[in-house]
């Protein structure tokens, strides 16, 4: 049995246990101005917004978990 979770990573993230995800799929925004929600004023932001997901999901997946994280080169 699984659960799927859809939502705001960074509100639905803390709600669930440690060490209890066996799959985390992330394709967070770019940050490359294609759109309003992606975009961020300065580079340092939007590196820490993404960090502080990052951590949560390590704390989040299980021993042998795995994490696909869907990203582009920001240059």
């Amino acid at each position: 049995m699984f659960t799927l979770h859809n939502g705001d990573c960074l509100t639905v993230l803390p709600s669930i246990p440690s060490g209890s995800v066996n799959l985390a799929i992330l394709d967070l925004p770019y940050n490359i101005s294609k759109a309003h929600w992606d975009k961020w004023k300065k580079e340092e932001d939007y590196i820490a917004w993404v960090s502080n997901i990052l951590l949560e999901v390590q704390r989040t997946l299980a021993d042998n978990g795995s994490l696909y994280f869907f990203h582009n080169d920001m240059e």
